[in-house]
Formats: C-alpha cells, sequence, structure tokens
C-alpha cells in the first residue's frame, strides 16, 4: 500500500525521513529534477511536522504551569475563606 501525503494522513517524522532516504537512493542523472521536487515537498512536511511536535511541548509544559498555579490559587482561596466568618462562606467554587 502507497503511504503517500494524501492517503496516510498520520505520518510520523520517521515515516517522512525514511521516503526522503528512498527517494535519495533514486537520485540519478535522469531523476534529479524529480527527485528535487519530491524532496521539497518532503522538507516542507518535515518542518510542519516538527513544528507541530515543538507546539505540542510548549503546550505540555503551560498545561503544568497552569495546574500548578491553579493549585496555589486554590489554597490561597481556602485559607482566606477560612479567615471568613461561618456565614458569609462560599465552599462552592
Amino acid at each position: 500500500m502507497y503511504k503517500g501525503h494524501q492517503n496516510y494522513p498520520h505520518r510520523t517524522m520517521c515515516d517522512i525521513l525514511g521516503e526522503m532516504r528512498a527517494i535519495m537512493a533514486t537520485n540519478g542523472l535522469f531523476t534529479h529534477t524529480y527527485v528535487n521536487a519530491v524532496m521539497s515537498s518532503l522538507i516542507e512536511e518535515a518542518q510542519a511536522a516538527g513544528n507541530r511536535m515543538e507546539a505540542g511541548l510548549y503546550y505540555k509544559r503551560d498545561i503544568g504551569r497552569l495546574h500548578t498555579r491553579r493549585a496555589r490559587l486554590l489554597k490561597k482561596v481556602a485559607a482566606l475563606e477560612a479567615k471568613l466568618p461561618e456565614e458569609d462562606r462560599d465552599t462552592g467554587f
């Protein structure tokens, strides 16, 4: 089965690099133009995959920071509510 760009949307970076290696193996005097065209598109695809991976790492880091900050703020809210008189407390937030 051909795992081309349109037919196989969930390609990994390793898939892209493997296809680059296969295309480079066919490079020759008469295939040079074709290989350059295909390699250009594969380089762009690899760049897009790398950008998605990098964005995912930043997102994961940001989510971790937000969870940590939320936990600290919830502790502060609980401490402040504990200082309030009983009738002014709102325990459901």
